[in-house]
């Protein structure tokens, strides 16, 4: 063999350790910084825009105009007819009920609250005490004004409009 050829082999034997070092220390400092970065980011809470307060009222948390609908799902060992929901929010037109969800009259923006949706809850004709926690949830959802051609008159209409676009949405 000569000078040239073990140079070669030499080289590139030390080009194979080098790239294996190399690749080695990346995987490795990338893992401890991942988890470094997940550690930190796990302490940072995420930013809500809408929060569900215990009075049932909703309350916007985004710099955003955003129409509100919200259905009330009853646990499945209750018969869902059997509940009765008292409102004033829905009898004086705050609230408007269409197909099982119930529409807020006008949108909400930044740190505004709506009036809640429900006074009291009926079950069988009894009041379902306040301690009675799990009986029920509310399933929350928005639409963005700014994700509509034109600026609706209600949230039905919003979420009519939104449907209409969006395929994918139910």
């Amino acid at each position: 063999m000569d000078k040239i050829s073990a140079a070669l082999i030499f080289g590139i034997i030390g080009m194979v350790l080098l790239s294996g070092m190399i690749v080695y220390r990346t995987w490795i400092a990338d893992v401890d910084k991942l988890d470094e970065i997940d550690a930190v980011t796990a302490e940072v809470p995420l930013q809500q825009e809408l929060i569900c307060n215990d009075d049932t009222s909703i309350t916007s948390n985004a710099n955003k105009k955003l129409w509100l609908r919200v259905k009330i799902i009853y646990r499945e060992e209750y018969d869902a007819d059997g509940y009765q929901v008292i409102s004033e929010a829905v009898s004086d037109g705050e609230w408007i009920e269409k197909d099982g969800w119930y529409y807020y009259r006008v949108p909400l923006e930044l740190a505004q609250t709506t009036r809640p949706l429900m006074d009291r809850l009926l079950y069988g004709g009894q009041e379902v005490e306040q301690g009675e926690t799990g009986r029920f949830s509310l399933q929350v959802e928005a639409v963005d004004e700014a994700w509509l051609l034109e600026r609706p008159e209600d949230a039905y209409q919003a979420f009519r409009d939104f449907t209409a676009l969006s395929p994918i949405f139910p």
